[in-house]
């Protein structure tokens, strides 16, 4: 595809490997008169086809559309080649009508002889189907569905003629709820050998819960329990160890009295007492991890361990095997308060199992460039709270010395020796004002002592 173009003196022309850059486009070379005036060039073969693609109006109906809406960068007239016909002729019209589903292929070329890359277009069936949300009704009543009265559950099927002339399918679930109207998701929780919780979701405008507990195996309920409308869960007490359950629950509305009962609850209790960890404290306390301690309790299959930042909404929690009894903890942030707690998991899964401990808290060691500094003792405020006062004596110290506290302090708070470099080398645990100590396994030298996130410098000599 060729067109001339007059150069003059003032035209800027590039010459190239492959051909010219011409008024900012590029074209291959096609020859020059040997006058130089004029200069015949080969455009570059790029067209541009676009075109808009009319899917079917329902299924199975010949009415499909591909309309060729332009073509560019070409020259002169332009000629197609549908594959409808199979390739090669280019005698097509440049639009296809009623047509089917299915893919096409598409040639385009211009005057030159420029020919398009192969195009693909698509036309889809379009579906006339029509689902409806599904209807839930309670057991025993009807509700219209297609021009009938249905009560039992399933999907029910219409067909409908459009205006253009094809059927379209409808389809309506019915879903029949036995429960009608009763509270949802029901729980048992911190499962032991003769207690458990049972737990659901409450309903507004409810007037009292009516709860029903039995055996499992037996015929009929054994115990009833009612509770206020505001009431979301029951502790049972007095159960037989290592024993099957099954419980369900009702509501009383004020305008339509009981509803059904909800679906029923199974649930195991424990063969032997599933006893909350106690003995709790906190300990190896650095910038970014701490160690958290606590009793072994038997029966413990595993521990389930939360902590949080202290004004955090969302627990974190980690596990430990039920014969640990401590867990470290990292990746916290320096000079933050933490709270933790911990429950014992005693038999199947994470609901059969102690109720969470009380809440511990601790809090971590500020970077160590604004801790650890020269002198006797380094004991400001650094983290916002009631610093109390504590002496190390004798010092220096042959291995022997004690920490005598001015001041009420908290059960099992932990004391830390650490070597010049900042590690730790020994930790105890003070109950009491006055601790004593004793280093003498340890080599001459300065150690630091570390409590309530004060550091005394202590002297070691032989």
């Amino acid at each position: 595809s060729s067109s001339t173009k007059k150069v003059s003196d003032s035209t800027s022309v590039y010459n190239t490997t492959e051909g010219i850059i011409f008024a900012n486009k590029f074209y291959y070379i096609d020859y020059f008169h040997q006058t130089g005036e004029e200069l015949h060039i080969s455009y570059l073969c790029n067209l541009d086809v676009n075109a808009f693609v009319t899917d079917l109006n329902c299924a199975q109906e010949n009415s499909g559309t591909i309309e060729i809406n332009s073509v560019s960068n070409g020259l002169g007239s332009y000629f197609y080649d549908w594959d409808i016909d199979g390739f090669g002729d280019f005698d097509d019209h440049n639009n296809l009508s009623n047509q089917s589903a299915g893919s096409y292929r598409l040639l385009v070329k211009d005057q030159g002889g420029c020919v398009s890359d192969t195009l693909t277009y698509v036309i889809e069936e379009s579906s006339s189907d029509l689902v409806f949300e599904p209807i839930t009704i309670c057991s025993g009543d009807s509700t219209l569905i297609f021009g009938n009265y249905e009560t039992v559950a399933g999907i029910y099927y219409d067909s409908l003629e459009t205006t253009t002339g094809c059927d379209s399918v409808l389809s309506k679930e019915l879903i029949v709820d036995p429960t009608c109207g009763a509270p949802q998701n029901l729980a048992t929780l911190f499962i032991q050998d003769t207690t458990a919780v049972l737990k659901w979701d409450t309903l507004p405008n409810v007037i009292s819960y009516k709860i029903v507990i039995k055996e499992q195996g037996t015929s009929n309920w054994e115990n009833t329990y009612f509770k206020h409308g505001n009431a979301g869960k029951l502790t049972l007490n007095n159960l037989t160890p290592n024993t099957k359950y099954v419980w369900s629950i009702m509501a009383k509305l004020p305008t339509t009295g009981w509803t059904k009962l909800a679906h029923m609850v199974k649930f195991k209790t424990l063969t032997n007492p599933c006893i909350t960890p106690s003995g709790l404290f906190t300990s190896g306390r650095s910038q970014s991890q701490a160690k958290l301690n606590w009793t072994v309790e038997p029966n413990t299959l595993q521990y389930r361990i939360a902590y949080k930042e202290k004004n955090a909404n969302t627990w974190q929690i980690t596990k430990a095997h039920g014969l640990a009894n401590k867990k470290w903890i990292t990746s916290l942030n320096a000079n933050t308060k933490y709270e933790w707690k911990i429950k014992s998991v005693c038999q199947y899964g994470i609901t059969s199992g102690s109720k969470w401990s009380a809440i511990k808290t601790f809090r971590t060691l500020p970077n160590s460039s604004n801790r650890i500094i020269g002198g006797n003792s380094y004991s400001p405020n650094l983290l916002g709270e009631n610093i109390i006062e504590w002496e190390v004596y004798p010092n220096p110290t042959q291995g022997n010395f004690s920490i005598n506290v001015k001041g009420n302090i908290a059960e099992n708070e932990l004391v830390q020796i650490l070597d010049i470099s900042g590690k730790t080398i020994h930790e105890t645990l003070l109950n009491k004002s006055t601790k004593e100590i004793n280093l003498s396994n340890l080599d001459q030298g300065i150690y630091l002592v570390h409590f309530q996130n004060q550091y005394k410098r202590i002297v070691l000599t032989n």
